[in-house]
């Protein structure tokens, strides 16, 4: 049985040469504060991505990646260095 639980997150990508690399996250305490958080930073970066993670609370695991907005460039791949992979 799983326990979802939500994390509103924000992460900026900032090019180096020709990679993006993503930093972040940022947790905030609901989708609409994450969306309006990206708005306001993406000017300063390359790109900026506002997204609900769901992981099962007791094991970890993530259950759901959701973008909620993508402002500029972003590199999806990169969110795996953010993240993790497990």
């Amino acid at each position: 049985m799983t326990n979802p639980i939500a994390h509103h997150c924000v992460v900026v990508f900032e090019r180096t040469g020709e990679k993006l690399v993503a930093i972040g996250p940022a947790e905030y305490e609901s989708a609409n504060e994450a969306e309006e958080a990206a708005k306001a930073i993406s000017p300063h970066f390359a790109g900026a991505v506002a997204l609900t993670l769901t992981k099962d609370h007791d094991s970890g695991e993530l259950l759901e990646a959701k973008v909620l907005l993508q402002l500029g460039e972003a590199d999806f791949a990169a969110l795996v260095n953010v993240f993790g992979d497990d």
